[in-house]
């Protein structure tokens, strides 16, 4: 009998060989995803937030656990962690208060938030693994700061849609199994088991936070959502739907510039100084730029067709019977995603080198 969790039928579905180095040989690469362990804070400190209604705790739980994670079942502090792979976008200087450039500079080294700019363009030419290490920290922990700003931002949003819609929860991390005739199962949890208003249907839904937008149809294409409400129908009143509440990790901000002579407002204009004319002289006098924030968010809750739940079962039963014939093909397509990311077994199955990756749990080669 075969026992998955969806992120392993994925994996399967992706590159059945990166599925055997990952859950059979039991390799994990040596570098951690920002989006992964930033998801992971998030999660925790929204459904806390679900629970208690009490925002401070659940900025605390973020905070918290954007700091210290279990990393291969060590707890990790990620500040300054340099196998911790953040993207360019991770960035924003314009979130960061002024003590987040103290703390660089008490972290990084006197005067380290000066070389923030062009140690971000050499990352940008050189990428991260060519810079020096004193750079690498400071690359590392400003992102850090940054996506510590956005996460309480992001928090914030999500009380608001929780707070405005929520009528009542039902469940947090439901345990959902399912089963096929040959007993091999499917386990996942769902995020959240909601009333929500305007619908008369318990929902099941996932918090995300993502880069890019959802697409409109996200949940009723979604192999995850649609097992999910499968599995937890006949437990929540035969409901059929699913629904994402996605948090975007590009920050809005609406810069706003008033002139410190004259009071007049400069937003939207380019000049270095006010040009607000008096008489026939311009007043030059120096802008106090000032930062409205927002973050844009999605809620998106639809039916999960029935045809689309038995398209997934399928395929379901056909990598649990593919495992047991021990088939494990190389899908070359997979070896570099997006057309700059490298797969993290790349090195293995292309070079048979095993410096990238440790043995999970050992925490060795």
């Amino acid at each position: 009998m075969v026992r998955l969790s969806h992120s392993a039928v994925n994996k399967y579905l992706g590159c059945p060989r990166e599925y055997e180095l990952a859950y059979l040989h039991r390799f994990v690469s040596k570098y951690q995803s920002s989006a992964l362990l930033f998801g992971s804070s998030f999660d925790a400190a929204s459904e806390h937030y679900v629970i208690n209604k009490d925002f401070d705790a659940a900025l605390k739980v973020f905070n918290d656990t954007w700091t210290i994670q279990q990393i291969n079942k060590v707890e990790t502090d990620l500040r300054l962690l340099l196998t911790l792979n953040y993207s360019n976008r991770d960035i924003d200087l314009d979130l960061l208060e002024a003590e987040d450039f103290v703390s660089i500079n008490d972290i990084c080294g006197k005067g380290a938030s000066f070389k923030i700019d062009e140690t971000i363009e050499k990352k940008k030419a050189k990428t991260f693994q060519f810079l020096k290490k004193k750079e690498k920290e400071l690359i590392n922990y400003t992102s850090w700061l940054c996506l510590k700003r956005k996460g309480f931002l992001m928090l914030s949003e999500a009380k608001r849609i929780i707070d405005e819609n929520m009528i009542e929860l039902l469940g947090t991390q439901v345990k959902v199994e399912l089963e096929n005739s040959e007993g091999d199962s499917s386990i996942g949890y769902a995020d959240l088991v909601v009333r929500w208003k305007g619908y008369d249907k318990p929902i099941v839904m996932d918090f995300k936070t993502s880069s890019p937008d959802y697409k409109a149809d996200s949940v009723r294409t979604s192999p995850q959502l649609s097992g999910y409400v499968l599995g937890l129908s006949e437990q929540f009143e035969n409901t059929d739907l699913g629904g994402y509440i996605v948090l975007n990790k590009n920050i809005l901000k609406n810069k706003i510039k008033i002139c410190k002579s004259c009071g007049n407002n400069g937003s939207g204009k380019t000049h270095r100084k006010c040009d607000t004319m008096t008489g026939k002289e311009r007043c030059n006098g120096e802008w106090e730029e000032t930062f409205t924030r927002s973050v844009k968010s999605q809620v998106i809750i639809d039916k999960v067709s029935q045809e689309f739940t038995k398209q997934t079962l399928d395929n379901y039963d056909l990598v649990c019977n593919s495992i047991k014939a021990e088939e494990f093909p190389q899908n070359f397509g997979s070896c570099i995603r997006y057309g700059v990311q490298k797969c993290d077994f790349w090195k293995i199955c292309n070079e048979g080198s095993f410096e990238d990756v440790i043995k999970k749990d050992e925490g060795s080669k």
